[in-house]
């Protein structure tokens, strides 16, 4: 690790990616920590970039060369510190600088500050101790590194998370279509683009796979899938976008619920804006800690 000497936006928490980390300080008695049970009870260090979109615009001056994207080094907790590619972590408040275009900025903000409340909300804590464990091995991290040492492939660990929760998923499972045909189509979508997913995105790739109307039921559509499918998918719809209301965020209503609020035990807020709150937006109690938690 080399510590930026000379004063500058990015100061004596900033860090090169080509340096090497320091190693964590773990605590046992005994009993598990709130670190081990996935609770966080810290707050951001710089609550005004809590919400992604804060920190998108402060890459407005980020040099437009750059290997790696606005959007990747949001996404992994960082905002432009305004100094050559100096990024800084809203939650830690950990800085980053000389990027390399193989570095991703999530096993990075896992690498070097494996302490962070955000990292190990956002990604967990296996995550976390996933990326620990290479670095004690290799230089260099990728993401299908750390997803293969917890034993399983990249796609699969981002569709595990999205498949237990996203409405257009279950919609699509509970009203009879093959579940591993809708997490086939599911999968490939997310691979292309990690957007957000609709029933009729999903059916229509499925579809796509079929070579005729014939080996529609071979594709894993129900043996009564009619030729007709636009009744059909109107009622995926509906169910779809109720099962989505119940599972979207209250307060930005983009992002999926993700944050139970401690002690108060609401549900209603995406990891994002469970950041940048003081209090519950139901109950008005004071947050005193969060836990990263899906809907089944």
């Amino acid at each position: 690790m080399i510590p930026v000497q000379e004063s500058s936006a990015c100061e004596d928490l900033t860090i090169s990616t080509t340096a090497s980390p320091g190693k964590g300080v773990t605590c046992v008695d005994g009993k598990p920590s709130y670190n081990e049970l996935g609770i966080s009870l810290e707050k951001p260090k710089k609550l005004d970039m809590a919400i992604r979109g804060a920190r998108l615009r402060t890459f407005a001056r980020f040099p437009a060369d750059h290997p790696l994207t606005a959007d990747d080094l949001s996404e992994a907790g960082f905002y432009y510190a305004g100094n050559e590619d100096c990024t800084r972590c809203f939650f830690c408040g950990g800085g980053l600088k000389n990027w390399d275009q193989t570095d991703n900025p999530t096993v990075e903000h896992a690498r070097w500050f494996p302490k962070c409340g955000y990292i190990r909300q956002f990604k967990g804590q296996d995550f976390v101790d996933a990326v620990q464990a290479l670095s004690t091995r290799y230089d260099k991290i990728t993401y299908k590194m750390v997803t293969d040492f917890m034993g399983m492939l990249a796609p699969a660990f981002q569709l595990n998370d999205r498949k237990d929760c996203d409405p257009a998923i279950k919609a699509l499972i509970e009203m009879g279509y093959d579940a591993r045909s809708v997490l086939q189509a599911a999968e490939e979508l997310i691979t292309e683009n990690d957007s957000a997913l609709s029933s009729d995105i999903i059916l229509d790739r499925i579809q796509h796979h079929c070579c005729n109307k014939r080996q529609i039921s071979q594709v894993g559509l129900p043996d009564n899938y009619k030729s007709n499918t636009e009744e059909s998918i109107q009622d995926v719809k509906k169910n779809n976008k109720e099962m989505r209301q119940l599972a979207t965020c209250k307060i930005c209503l983009d992002n999926r619920i993700a944050a139970v609020f401690l002690p108060c035990s609401h549900f209603v807020s995406c990891l994002d804006c469970a950041m940048a709150l003081r209090q519950c937006p139901v109950c008005r109690t004071t947050i005193k800690g969060t836990v990263r938690a899906f809907m089944s």
